[in-house]
């Protein structure tokens, strides 16, 4: 890494955090209105009548470890996980969590179990309603499929998976399971929008988080993400003339 390189990073560093901090402090209203996202209301509002009814609700968090390139979409996929166990955990039936990695599994493990913590019922926690079902593309879909009672009413599928996400939206197609898909995966996405209920594409993934806590710092988080894109594509033009004319 050349001297030009360190310095873009650390002002790119320093960027993200100023905007972070500063846009923080605004109307989140009035400066940090977002895009609402129809599906994820939608979904959200099924998982509530779901939850109402006592019924079981299933989440896959996908395979990706979180320290993978598309590591982005299981850190999605955990704050996803914390805020639908927070409605879900006070159900008879306790929510089945599925994941294909190993640090995913013992994450979402503590995520369950801090949250039966919060809410004064520890002793319903099940470790074995939170497992890894496997570590490769189809293992992961396969370990599912046997572990899917009948009683489960949604499935929420958000992280990192492939094509193979058609296996399990089969089965929701046939059991009649209200399912909602998100993943970052090009041959997942179209899979998804055939088969699934409810469906996000693209970078709308990573304003799941926002569109279900609505918070301050979640707003920020996009918007800094929106300038750090223009700014990226600033930086390629500006990169790409320097070169045209050999000052690089």
């Amino acid at each position: 890494m050349n001297s030009y390189q360190s310095n873009l990073a650390i002002f790119l560093l320093f960027f993200s955090v100023i905007s972070l901090i500063s846009l923080s402090f605004l109307d989140k209203k009035k400066w940090l209105a977002l895009r609402p996202l129809k599906p994820v209301k939608d979904f959200l509002r099924n998982i509530g009548f779901s939850i109402e009814q006592g019924k079981r609700i299933h989440i896959s968090l996908g395979r990706s470890k979180v320290e993978n390139v598309s590591g982005a979409a299981s850190i999605i996929s955990l704050s996803t996980l914390r805020r639908l166990s927070a409605l879900s955990n006070l159900i008879d039936n306790p929510p089945i969590i599925t994941s294909g990695s190993g640090d995913l599994a013992i994450l979402s493990q503590d995520i369950i179990k801090n949250s039966y913590r919060m809410n004064g019922v520890l002793e319903k926690y099940e470790m074995n309603k939170v497992f890894m079902t496997g570590l490769t593309r189809y293992s992961y879909v396969a370990g599912i499929l046997p572990n899917f009672p009948q009683d489960i009413a949604n499935q929420t599928i958000i992280g990192h998976i492939g094509p193979e996400i058609g296996l399990l939206l089969d089965l929701n197609n046939k059991r009649n399971v209200i399912s909602f898909a998100g993943t970052d995966s090009l041959m997942g996405q179209p899979v998804s929008y055939a088969m699934a209920d409810k469906v996000v594409f693209g970078e709308d993934i990573f304003a799941i988080q926002a569109n279900l806590e609505n918070s301050t710092i979640q707003n920020a988080s996009l918007q800094t993400q929106d300038f750090l894109r223009i700014l990226a594509i600033i930086i390629i033009i500006f990169t790409s003339l320097l070169k045209l004319v050999g000052i690089l």
